[in-house]
């Protein structure tokens, strides 16, 4: 069950904006896409009606039927995902440095990640130079 009264609206309403399924359709829009991203709702539309289904009734049949939905989507996803990594790599297969961007971006290697913990190699060299004088006190 979902606290919908909790729910924060803002985020939500961003959500439901950036959401595939609430923008406008594009005039060059591929037919195969459009059922793509339509179908990933379905499913997972599918999921949470049976599972609101085995929640009521607690068959074993119905838990089963969940069960085997719920693989089958994310099935769907890793395959979708696989599927893409693929297009984009073979997209990229003759420009060795336009792969790496591609791959950079998946590993998320093109964050900026330093200063980010606010630790420093001086910083922690003091820590331990401290740690080493106060376990040499207390010998």
């Amino acid at each position: 069950m979902r606290r919908w009264r909790r729910a924060n609206r803002a985020v939500l309403h961003r959500a439901l904006e950036d959401s595939p399924l609430c923008r406008p359709v594009p005039a060059d829009a591929d037919v195969d896409e459009l059922f793509t991203v339509y179908d990933c709702r379905a499913l997972r539309r599918e999921c949470r009606r049976l599972e609101r289904r085995y929640r009521r009734t607690h068959s074993v049949a119905n838990r089963r039927q969940w069960v085997d939905a719920l693989r089958h989507r994310l099935r769907v996803y890793r395959d979708k995902k696989e599927q893409y990594w693929t297009d984009c790599i073979a997209e990229h297969d003759g420009s060795s440095p336009m792969l790496w961007r591609s791959l950079s971006s998946m590993l998320a290697r093109d964050r900026n990640v330093t200063g980010a913990s606010g630790h420093t190699a001086d910083g922690f060299a003091a820590f331990f130079s401290r740690k080493v004088e106060d376990v040499m006190a207390a010998q």
